[in-house]
């Protein structure tokens, strides 16, 4: 097929969503993005509005990234995420419960 895949680890222990990281994507995890990944929840806990100033800044960089997030459908960051998909930007949503669900379906995932 010819596709070159390349998955970079920018994981940062210990760092939220925001401020730094929304603020400095570019100079974090570079100009030639085509999937950004939020997985932030643990550190920004309650903290909603970092996830939306990371959906924020996402989508005014240069290669217009299509945003991936795991999280709950009971949580108010899926509210702020849908947002983000109902003003035009590419979003991929994972309902961690529903995967959880699915999980105890697969024979010999004890």
């Amino acid at each position: 097929v010819g596709i070159n895949f390349v998955t970079r680890n920018y994981g940062i222990s210990w760092y939220g969503s925001g401020p730094e990281l929304s603020l400095c994507m570019e100079a974090i995890y570079g100009s030639d993005l085509d999937v950004l990944h939020w997985d932030f929840s643990a550190l920004d806990g309650p903290k909603d509005y970092r996830l939306a100033l990371w959906a924020e800044r996402a989508a005014v960089h240069p290669s217009k990234p299509i945003l991936f997030m795991m999280d709950s459908k009971m949580s108010s960051r899926y509210d702020i995420f849908s947002r983000f998909e109902e003003q035009g930007m590419g979003t991929v949503f994972v309902d961690k419960m529903a995967m959880d669900v699915l999980r105890t379906r697969i024979p010999g995932d004890e």
